[in-house]
């Protein structure tokens, strides 16, 4: 159980690295990306990326999945969970 949340948290740890082409970071979930800011109502899956501590608002389970259409013919696809475990704390991925 120690090991698997190593792993986890190495995981999440890595994903927030900087790459030179930050510009190519678009975003994820078709409402962030719709609204164009997403920070302060991540209330679904892909709260994980916007604002993690919109995991405690969600309501039930969410699953998001998304492929977008980049520039040069290149795509870009994305899948997300989240969850409620109890009334104040949810649990994303």
């Amino acid at each position: 159980m120690k090991t698997l949340f190593a792993l986890l948290l190495a995981a999440s740890a890595a994903h927030g690295a900087d790459f030179a082409a930050a510009f190519l970071k678009t975003g994820l979930g078709a409402r962030g990306l719709g609204l164009g800011a997403f920070v302060a109502a991540a209330d679904d899956a892909s709260s994980p990326y916007w604002n993690p501590a919109g995991l405690a608002r969600l309501r039930g389970k969410t699953l998001e999945t998304s492929i977008q259409s980049l520039s040069l013919g290149r795509r870009q696809g994305s899948a997300a969970v989240a969850l409620n475990v109890r009334g104040d704390m949810g649990f994303g991925f």
